[in-house]
């Protein structure tokens, strides 16, 4: 895997660089920065990414 996931699968702490637009890459929120995940698909469903990261973090244990 090369460090990049879906709107919402990992997570990681950071900010976003740009504004969103097509391609756009961002920190994942909880990840720390070794996750980048697409800018458009966190701001159009905040929500839905942090559900996602719960749901995984539950199939985990």
């Amino acid at each position: 895997m090369d460090g990049q996931v879906g709107g919402g699968a990992k997570g990681g702490g950071g900010a976003a660089k740009g504004g969103g637009g097509v391609g756009e890459t961002m920190v994942a929120p909880g990840s720390g920065g070794s996750v980048h995940i697409q800018s458009e698909s966190f701001e159009r469903d905040p929500q839905g990414y942090f559900a996602g990261r719960r749901e995984s973090s539950k199939e985990k244990k």
